[in-house]
């Protein structure tokens, strides 16, 4: 968490100016991202980005709780061009 408030700037605004596309995929009962207060944030910070919710099971590690939900989300943003 530490790490997240020292470098936020510096990671947040790497993505920010990327030029290819970016797919979050979220589990919505994740304790270090709370929903849905951190999904408003990123839309807000990154609108260009897409976004997956996945069950609300699932929390901080999706492609271990939901691997076929994780690779599902992953193929439809992979196939989506």
């Amino acid at each position: 968490i530490n790490q997240r408030k020292k470098f936020r700037r510096r990671w947040v605004g790497a993505l920010a100016s990327v030029s290819i596309p970016i797919h979050f995929i979220y589990g919505p009962l994740d304790p270090i991202n709370p929903y849905p207060e951190f999904l408003e944030l990123y839309r807000k910070t990154l609108p260009r980005s897409t976004v997956s919710i996945l069950d609300d099971h699932i929390s901080h590690y999706p492609q271990l709780e939901d691997p076929m939900g994780f690779l599902n989300a992953y193929m439809g943003f992979i196939n989506s061009f």
